[in-house]
């Protein structure tokens, strides 16, 4: 017996069933280490929207605010390779983000609703 569709229900609406290869890029495998167990909270913060229009303006500042600030002119030093990792022989497979660094701020998680602490450097 063929599957009933999506849309059988809903009157004037066509709901396509096929697989779309550019969205799937878009889709998420697992869910990120911080929300693990609780897969519709991920889901939630998703769906905040991040807009002036949706947003107080401090809570807007706040969501898209850097976690580093740097002055104009500092100059910035080269990531080095953490103690105990090898650097990969393969280089033109590629290395995921994040993959191999120091903890210099490479890899960073934050929560979404929680507010980013900014560090501001000086020049030197």
């Amino acid at each position: 017996m063929p599957q009933k569709r999506k849309d059988a229900a809903l009157k004037g609406v066509v709901i396509s069933e096929r697989f779309d290869k550019k969205a799937a890029k878009f889709h998420a495998a697992s869910v990120p280490f911080e929300y693990q167990g609780a897969k519709d909270v991920y889901e939630a913060s998703l769906r905040q929207p991040l807009g002036r229009d949706f947003n107080t303006d401090k809570s807007f500042r706040d969501l898209t605010r850097p976690t580093i600030l740097k002055d104009a002119g500092v100059i910035i030093d080269p990531l080095q390779m953490a103690r105990g990792k090898k650097q990969r022989e393969d280089r033109g497979a590629g290395v995921k983000s994040g993959e191999g660094l120091a903890s210099s701020g490479a890899k960073r998680k934050r929560a979404v609703n929680k507010p980013l602490g900014v560090k501001k450097v000086k020049a030197q």
